[in-house]
């Protein structure tokens, strides 16, 4: 089972107009709209609705609420970023906090299966017939993480105390970039705990702790001499897949040790190599852009199980590779940008529900002196007309998008 985000509504965003409200497909959701319209912004927040983290956003300020699903389990969160109070100086005068130190908090959060309901909150908050506890206090911008829906977890009946819930958020559905930064975080020269070699994260880049952009089913050893660690990818199926796509036969990776202090041990940059069938082999590094591309998509989705956030997913791929996307993605929530026409072609819809989750329609226009952005779904009657002239036959999704002017 892996998370899926079913609905999100933001009050306060930057320019984004107040009350903005987005329900998702379970299925493939395409982001439309020029550049500038806030299309990466909106995968940024959607990324973080799945991960339950908005310590990106700390310093600005922010209010929405959205629901995920997890199996039979529903969760719905409410959260604003909050202005520390100031500090008492001399002879207690105030000092004025930066705006830095404006922090995401949760409101509120609410458990539910079937009838049974389980609520985080202020004491004021109606949530009908469910158990009520206060929401913990705290300044940190991570408490919306799996390590806070961890702890209610523990506080929830037993009944509801189950690992599904304590994992409801996994540090994952990071966005897939529109270039090759994934590429070069795989790259990276990575602290790492004492867990070695299971298989090796956290990989960090910037600060930024990536705690699951590692493929789970990657295996590794340590050598003898405890110099390097040496990992292959047999066993992780989307690697595994590409070899026919990229003329190889099995990639492999060496991190040399750098330096064991106690429980902490430091890996420098990876050297990855593609072994070709006549038994040579090459740096990934040396592949061109849309192999490094298609390499690190398949990296992702081996790392990550659950939901796709992908930015301009099929940048610099042949269409041979568009299909194998497409066909990667199957079963799975898919939330991504497209000014490709190719991997429009691709998808396919029978319900008129399925046109209008399935794209957001992003503007951006100047309404007197303020420049808003609008994210909305297309209206039933758009939904209805693109989906008459699909079941046509005539034109190809890209064309009707233009026709009916939702792209």
């Amino acid at each position: 089972m892996s998370v899926r985000l079913k609905r999100l509504k933001v009050h306060t965003f930057r320019d984004l107009a107040p009350g903005t409200e987005l329900h998702f497909s379970d299925g493939w959701n395409v982001v439309l709209g020029r550049n500038a319209t806030g299309k990466t912004t909106l995968l940024h927040l959607i990324s973080m609705a799945l991960r339950g983290d908005f310590s990106e956003l700390k310093g600005e300020p922010v209010s929405l609420e959205y629901d995920v699903a997890f199996g039979a389990w529903e969760v719905f969160v409410a959260l604003r970023s909050v202005q520390p109070m100031a500090d008492v100086g001399e002879a207690g005068s105030l000092r004025h906090r930066p705006p830095t130190e404006i922090a995401v908090e949760p409101l509120s959060i609410v458990v539910q299966r079937g009838d049974l309901r389980f609520a985080f909150g202020s004491p004021h908050q109606s949530f009908g017939d469910a158990v009520r506890e206060p929401l913990p206090s705290a300044r940190d911008p991570l408490l919306l993480t799996r390590r806070l829906l961890a702890s209610f977890a523990d506080a929830l009946p037993v009944e509801m105390a189950s690992e599904a819930v304590k994992e409801l958020f996994v540090d994952a559905s990071f966005r897939f970039d529109e270039a090759l930064e994934l590429f070069h975080v795989i790259h990276e020269r990575s602290p790492v705990g004492a867990s070695l070699p299971a298989p090796m994260a956290p990989l960090v880049v910037a600060g930024t702790v990536l705690t699951n952009l590692f493929p789970t089913k990657a295996r590794a050893e340590v050598s003898r001499t405890f110099d390097a660690v040496r990992m292959t990818f047999d066993q992780c199926p989307n690697l595994h897949s590409i070899h026919s796509l990229l003329d190889s036969r099995e990639f492999t990776a060496r991190w040399p040790v750098e330096d064991v202090r106690g429980n902490a041990t430091t890996l420098g940059a990876p050297t990855i190599l593609l072994h070709r069938a006549d038994g040579s082999a090459t740096s990934v590094q040396r592949l061109s852009f849309g192999q490094r591309r298609l390499f690190a998509f398949a990296w992702y989705l081996d790392s990550n199980p659950g939901a796709v956030v992908a930015d301009e997913l099929v940048n610099g791929m042949h269409y041979e590779w568009i299909e194998w996307c497409v066909e990667a993605l199957k079963g799975r929530q898919v939330f991504v940008t497209a000014q490709n026409p190719l991997l429009l072609d691709h998808l396919t819809f029978r319900e008129v529900d399925d046109v209008r989750r399935g794209f957001v329609l992003c503007r951006a226009a100047r309404e007197g002196d303020t420049r808003v952005v609008r994210w909305t779904h297309p209206s039933e009657a758009q939904s209805a007309e693109f989906l008459r002239a699909y079941e046509n036959g005539v034109l190809r999704v890209h064309e009707i998008l233009r026709t009916e002017g939702l792209w």
